[in-house]
């Protein structure tokens, strides 16, 4: 089994409002932050989903959470990063998304850092943009297999049920 105590991965969302996904946010980075050194969390400011993981979040040593602004980003999508945010994500041995949006963003910037999408819906039209990803968690396993047929790896997409 891998070894991740010593590690930091670094969680990126832009997601704003409440709903299923800021909940697996909230699930997921508070699981890995009990696996590894440390999380940064990265969020959108000034919105729902960051307000209340800020709250949920707040008692959790491991897990430090950053924010963006709408400024930062735009020039994120097109391939600025403030330095600080910069080299905390480089200092990252893994990044985990939750939007398929930022596939292309992040790989512009971190390309040689493990990408881990959580993949929160099964439309078959967002599947093309998935190539870059080294994993996916998908919430049903018909999509895990149509993932795995396409990209013709067997261990590219994993089932997570309730992702």
């Amino acid at each position: 089994m891998l070894n991740i105590k010593n590690k930091t991965f670094s969680v990126i969302s832009f997601d704003k409002n409440l709903g299923g996904i800021s909940k697996m946010i909230e699930i997921s980075t508070r699981t890995i932050s009990e696996e590894v050194k440390e999380v940064n969390l990265f969020l959108l400011k000034n919105t729902k989903t960051a307000d209340i993981l800020k709250e949920k979040l707040k008692n959790h040593r491991k897990i430090k959470i950053f924010y963006l602004n709408f400024m930062e980003k735009l020039l994120f999508k097109i391939g600025f990063l403030k330095p600080k945010f910069k080299l905390l994500i480089l200092k990252s041995d893994i990044i985990f998304i939750h939007n398929v949006k930022l596939i292309k963003y992040v790989k512009r910037i971190f390309s040689k850092i493990p990408l881990i999408l959580f993949f929160h819906t099964d439309k078959i039209k967002q599947i093309n943009k998935l190539g870059s990803t080294d994993r996916i968690f998908t919430v049903n396993n018909n999509t895990k297999n149509i993932i795995n047929k396409k990209f013709g790896k067997k261990n590219k997409a994993f089932l997570l049920a309730n992702c």
